[in-house]
């Protein structure tokens, strides 16, 4: 019988071997062989690239340009497509070389994408890259929207007469994104209007808007009306003050300062301006701060007597004049050549404005005095607090003897915190709330400390205080 030998090639992984095999002997050798050939292009390219990702960007700017990580192109063999899609305002970069849509990469090429983020906020968008039979998604979220306005002045209005109805200037609300809900409240019936409309009680503002106010002054002499406007959070204050009652003043000045010539015909006095003050110290509950104007020597004519000076203004201004450097009082009889200065007790906040008005027989000027916007954190530096150990009941609290709050260069106000076990409290001025912050530090506020014991035995217990730019601790040991 003639036999034939067939040469045959297994292909098993990357071994071959051959066989020799008589035709129509041995067993079937026939097999059917699957491949994978999603990843393989012509000729057996591989198309499909290692995994990559693209990472999103969160609080991008509205508009803005938003580029995303580079990738790396890595396992493929030859040059593959690369491409975008679901965003026409989107670019692939090879390589940091121009900005295209769909180009051929190869690996080891560096790829990033650029993505115009939407214009509103809180709004998304996401483009796809694909190179070759792999994708990722860059996706770039705006940031919210700025609701909370710059704070905003209105300047205070001097002199008015008895329930007149007084409207502040125009002030333009800045600093925010979105409309803000915007109320009123305070004396005299406020109200206010936007950009020259209606007056209302309550409404919307924008960005922009330009926010007036109106109250009817009190019905006395010299007294002060406030009305507080809240946009977004944010509060703005509208003062009113009725000029002085302009009958006569009867002084005695050997009691109340100043000439002490009565006689003869009343003088009538130049204008005088007094120089506001900026960037004082504010005042604490207990270390109140005045602010001095400059001293200004009066000038008269068309007589040789005297004539009444007074200075009006909030309680919590504390206004007061002296003339000729004597004590401080609120009037006084004044002549030709003596010299007048007023004085104002600062606000507690910072960029707080206080104000008097100054009456000199039928003139009247305005003294201002407006504490520091910001403060130097260096001089927020207070003395420590010096809070001995000691020892706590089983479960009861320990209330240590008041601290006064001592060496601050600004007066404050400081942020006052108080942490950690036996549930610390701290109380200011004996007012009898006990909290664990106190917004408002000043010099001269007394600190009460306490702190309740362990109900177990020899337990110690650790309260942190931060006053300031300062930090001290207490420790307190429970009895047996």
């Amino acid at each position: 019988m003639l036999r034939k030998t067939l040469p045959v090639a297994i292909l098993l992984g990357t071994i071959c071997s051959p066989y020799l095999v008589a035709a129509g002997e041995g067993p079937d050798l026939s097999f059917a062989v699957e491949a994978d050939t999603s990843r393989f292009g012509a000729a057996g390219q591989d198309i499909s690239p290692d995994g990559f990702s693209l990472a999103a960007v969160t609080a991008a700017e509205p508009g803005a340009t938003v580029t995303s990580g580079t990738i790396t192109v890595t396992g493929i063999d030859g040059a593959v497509d690369a491409w975008i899609s679901g965003s026409d305002f989107a670019s692939i970069h090879v390589n940091d070389r121009g900005s295209v849509r769909r180009t051929r990469v190869r690996s080891g090429d560096r790829l990033r994408l650029s993505l115009v983020a939407p214009a509103e906020f809180e709004a998304s968008r996401s483009v796809t890259l694909t190179v070759g039979t792999s994708s990722a998604t860059f996706r770039v979220t705006t940031r919210a929207a700025d609701v909370i306005p710059n704070p905003f002045v209105f300047a205070s209005a001097w002199g008015a007469d008895p329930e007149e109805l007084v409207s502040s200037d125009p002030v333009t609300v800045t600093g925010f994104e979105r409309p803000v809900a915007v109320t009123i409240s305070g004396e005299g019936a406020p109200l206010f209007r936007l950009n020259g409309g209606a007056w209302v009680a309550q409404g919307t503002i924008e960005p922009a808007d330009q926010l007036e106010v109106r109250l009817t002054a009190a019905a006395s002499y010299g007294f002060k009306r406030t009305a507080t406007v809240v946009a977004g959070g944010v509060a703005g204050s509208f003062d009113v003050t009725t000029k002085s009652d302009t009958g006569p003043i009867i002084l005695d000045p050997t009691v109340d300062g100043g000439s002490t010539g009565t006689t003869g015909p009343a003088p009538v006095p130049e204008p005088i301006s007094l120089s506001a003050r900026k960037d004082v110290w504010p005042s604490g509950p207990r270390s109140p701060i005045h602010a001095e104007s400059n001293e200004v020597r009066l000038r008269m004519k068309g007589g040789t007597g005297t004539v009444p000076v007074a200075v009006t203004g909030s309680a919590e201004a504390d206004p007061a004049l002296r003339v000729n450097g004597g004590p401080w009082t609120t009037r006084a009889a004044v002549g030709n050549g003596d010299r007048l200065q007023v004085r104002v007790r600062t606000g507690d906040d910072p960029g707080e404005t206080t104000s008097a008005m100054v009456t000199l027989g039928d003139l009247s000027t305005v003294f201002h005095a407006t504490t520091a916007g910001s403060i130097p954190p260096g001089l927020l530096n207070a003395n420590a607090l010096g809070f001995e150990a000691g020892i706590c009941p089983r479960g009861a609290p320990l209330t240590w003897a008041p601290k006064t709050v001592s060496g601050m260069k600004a007066n404050g106000p400081a942020m006052f915190t108080i942490t950690g076990s036996g549930s610390p409290m701290v109380e200011r001025n004996g007012n009898g709330s006990w909290v664990t912050t106190l917004p408002k530090v000043y010099n001269g506020d007394e600190l009460r400390f306490r702190m309740t014991g362990s109900v177990n035995p020899y337990a110690r217990l650790k309260a942190t205080i931060r006053l300031g730019n300062g930090t001290e601790e207490i420790v307190c040991t429970t009895g047996s």
